[in-house]
């Protein structure tokens, strides 16, 4: 039990060092090909599994990834599910190859999700003004999402800078930048210039 001014905590702690990741993923594998999805949520957790090496960690992460495209693409997985995977896959691959996976994962249309949102939004509403706002709003939660995982908790203001913004364009890119940022610091400096302007 931890105390602090703000309060007391108990934290658990989960030991994954004891599983194996890729005997994991392949056990997932078989029961997808039996149409039996129930393991999914699991699929977030896999590239902490084990004790491999930094590169095996990657290797396994990337699987992930890979296995859940397939998936989202046949509609059989959830956006929100492979965005999640997609973040806690962040500090395991190289930025580079990050990169290169999430621009293959844009190919299929990765905001589809919001589009949907911001189309189904409109016709509830009758107008065109909610589907542009319902894919603003899902690229924006996607992107405080990503921000929350790699760095915790916002200062208001970047949460209120980022709410401010109307134009989906740049808001995609700000996601862009967020997956590449190394800290907050660096994140809220590109922030501030879009903010500016």
């Amino acid at each position: 039990m931890n105390r602090t001014p703000s309060g007391t905590y108990t934290p658990i702690v989960i030991d994954l060092s004891e599983r194996n990741g890729f005997a994991v993923l392949n056990r997932i594998r078989e029961e997808i090909r039996s149409d039996n999805l129930s393991s999914l949520m699991e699929l977030v957790f896999v590239p902490l599994y084990g004790k491999e090496t930094r590169l095996q960690r990657s290797q396994l992460a990337e699987e992930v990834i890979r296995l859940e495209k397939d998936l989202y693409i046949q509609g059989r997985l959830s956006v929100r599910l492979l965005a999640a995977t997609f973040i806690m896959a962040n500090k395991m691959i190289d930025k580079n190859r990050l990169n290169d996976l999430w621009e293959e994962i844009q190919m299929i249309d990765i905001i589809e999700f919001a589009k949907t949102k911001g189309l189904q939004e409109g016709i509830e509403q009758g107008l065109d003004q909610g589907r542009k706002e319902g894919l603003e709003k899902g690229i924006r939660d996607m992107l405080l999402d990503a921000l929350i995982e790699s760095f915790g908790v916002l200062p208001t203001h970047v949460s209120e800078k980022i709410n401010a913004i109307s134009q989906t364009d740049t808001l995609r890119s700000l996601f862009r930048v967020a997956l590449k940022s190394e800290n907050l610091e660096q994140f809220s400096g590109m922030l501030n210039q879009v903010t500016l302007h």
